[in-house]
């Protein structure tokens, strides 16, 4: 099976206006409170955290994927209330879905959600044909590593202290994965949201915006550079 990761499309004229997004409405001390939720990445969350809202520009467009990676909304989908259905009913507990409202030209807009993920399915990497690499800052290699299952990525991962971390590329997924939708994490990016070529064309189908859908064997800049995502998707 063929999988992709969810990403936010930079075209301007899918989104209207690029950036998006002109700013965030934070709704509590975003350092200090517990349940804020950028605090509670991969914990049990049995409350309503409190979330941000993303403040729109007023020529931006309302994509059913909205393009913002600031506080509140880093390593999280900020998604429609369409888009949130079709990726819910394939959903296994890898992410919870809150409410974010957005805010546009003063007023606030309903029906958007925001990811707070849950569980790593880092047992579905086939780590023989994938790529395992030292870096330090998350961005330069020193070293490739030669892991070939989880149990080793898990104890080198424990060895090393910051500014050095492992980090997975060109991802491959074992071939008995049959899961549409799930969460990756210690990957290039930091983390992944990722459907299978069935969920990819279902939301297709259901002519959602402001989506591109990477192929996790390809790195990001591969991606961005391959004609076919040119072709596609244009180059922004």
């Amino acid at each position: 099976m063929k999988f992709y990761s969810i990403n936010s499309s930079s075209n301007k004229k899918i989104l209207g206006n690029y950036p998006q997004i002109k700013g965030e409405k934070h709704n509590c001390h975003v350092w200090d409170d517990e349940k804020f939720i950028d605090r509670l990445e991969f914990k049990e969350v049995n409350f309503e955290p409190i979330t941000s809202n993303a403040i729109l520009y007023a020529s931006s467009n309302l994509t059913d994927l909205i393009n913002i990676s600031s506080i509140g909304f880093g390593r999280k989908l900020l998604v429609s209330n369409k888009l949130k259905s079709i990726i819910d009913s394939k959903n296994k507990d890898d992410v919870k879905f809150f409410k974010s409202n957005l805010i546009q030209n003063g007023k606030e807009i309903t029906n958007y959600w925001i990811t707070n993920p849950s569980r790593s399915r880092l047992n579905f990497i086939n780590f023989k044909k994938s790529k395992v690499f030292l870096t330090k800052n998350y961005s330069t290699i020193i070293k490739q590593l030669n892991i070939t299952n989880l149990e080793d990525f898990l104890k080198e991962k424990a060895k090393i202290k910051y500014p050095f971390t492992i980090i997975i590329k060109n991802v491959n997924i074992k071939k008995d994965v049959n899961s549409d939708f799930f969460v990756l994490t210690d990957i290039s990016g930091g983390i992944k949201y990722i459907v299978s070529k069935k969920l990819k064309n279902e939301i297709q189908y259901e002519d959602c915006t402001g989506i591109e859908f990477q192929p996790i064997e390809l790195e990001l800049n591969e991606w961005l550079n391959c004609q076919k995502r040119i072709e596609k998707y244009g180059k922004y």
